[in-house]
């Protein structure tokens, strides 16, 4: 009994220990200050968006691709994920015509070497007014690029300050 006494007191120290070291973090400072960097939603998908425009555009030359497919680069399980409908129908107006990733995977006979597959990989609010964005496209073996992208607020709007090529084949 004093065992099970005494294992019951250890528990209750480590999770008060924790919890009052989980709460000291909350006050590292002003709440606008550590909250400022925090990318919501809105802003993500509205970066996302134009930084997909611009690889649309620059990739539009090549009139082989039928498609583009985009995706979410989800790193750490190495494969893609689906953009939702709400953001593939931002999308409506581009031609050649924009689908998901998995479409261009479940219909290879008809999509293998006439799409141009764009992934979107890290998202990362530099401060309030500026984000990085690390995109790019594949086309074949021989024809892939990986960009980083920087978009600003200017005048309420996300707009892309500037691009650089971070990788070619």
């Amino acid at each position: 009994m004093k065992q099970i006494g005494l294992r019951l007191f250890f528990v209750l120290v480590v999770l008060l220990l924790a919890n009052g070291s989980a709460l000291a973090q909350d006050d590292w400072g002003d709440e606008e200050q550590t909250d400022s960097l925090a990318l919501d939603e809105s802003d993500s998908l509205d970066a996302a968006e134009i930084c997909f425009r611009d690889v649309f555009q620059t990739r539009k030359s090549d009139r082989k691709a039928k498609f583009f497919s985009i995706g979410w680069e989800h790193v750490a399980n190495n494969r893609y994920i689906d953009p939702d409908d709400d953001f593939m129908f931002r999308f409506k107006d581009v031609r050649p015509k924009v689908k998901t990733i998995s479409y261009y995977y479940n219909n290879l006979k008809k999509t293998k070497d006439k799409t141009v597959l764009c992934y979107m990989g890290e998202i990362t609010k530099v401060d309030r007014y500026k984000i990085e964005v690390h995109c790019g496209y594949w086309e074949s073996d021989t024809r892939a690029a990986g960009h980083l992208y920087i978009v600003e607020m200017i005048d309420g709007e996300w707009q892309i300050t500037s691009s650089a090529i971070e990788w070619m084949i």
